[in-house]
C-alpha cells in the first residue's frame, strides 16, 4: 500500500513549505539553486501523491456500498456528509493535488512565471 506518514509528509510539502518557500525565495532574490532544490522536491512529493491516488483508485472499495441505511444515518448528521464526502472522493483528490502541485513545481524548475508568459510579439494573432 503507502506509508501514511510519508503520505502527511508529503501533503504539508506541497500546502505548506513549498508555496512559503518558493515566495520567500522570489522575495530576497536567492540565486536558482534553492529554488529548483525545493521544487524538486516538489515534483519527487508531487509523484508520490499521484502514486498514492494511482494505489487506492485500483485497489479502493467504497466502504459506504450497499450499506444504504448507514450512510443515511452519517449524511443527516450536521457534519457527517463532510466525512463520508472525503472518504469517497480521497482517491481523486489525491491525485488530483498531487497534479497540480507537480505542474506548479515543473513550472518553477522551468524558470518560474517566463515559462508561462508569452509576449504580445508571439502570439499568433500579433498583427503586423
Amino acid at each position: 500500500m503507502y506509508n501514511g506518514w510519508a503520505l502527511f509528509a508529503a501533503l504539508i510539502y506541497s500546502f505548506a513549505v513549498l508555496p512559503t518557500w518558493l515566495e520567500k525565495l522570489r522575495a530576497i532574490g536567492s540565486p536558482a539553486a534553492p529554488r529548483i532544490a525545493a521544487s524538486g522536491v516538489g515534483v519527487i512529493s508531487s509523484a508520490y501523491l499521484i502514486l498514492c491516488g494511482a494505489i487506492l483508485l485500483t485497489d479502493w472499495t467504497n466502504p459506504f456500498e450497499g450499506k444504504g441505511g448507514a450512510l443515511g444515518s452519517a449524511v443527516h448528521n450536521a457534519k457527517g456528509w463532510l466525512i463520508v464526502g472525503a472518504i469517497v472522493v480521497w482517491p481523486y483528490l489525491l491525485t488530483l493535488v498531487g497534479l497540480v502541485i507537480g505542474l506548479i513545481a515543473v513550472r518553477e524548475l522551468r524558470g518560474g512565471d517566463t515559462a508561462i508568459k508569452l509576449s504580445l510579439d508571439q502570439t499568433p494573432f500579433a498583427w503586423a
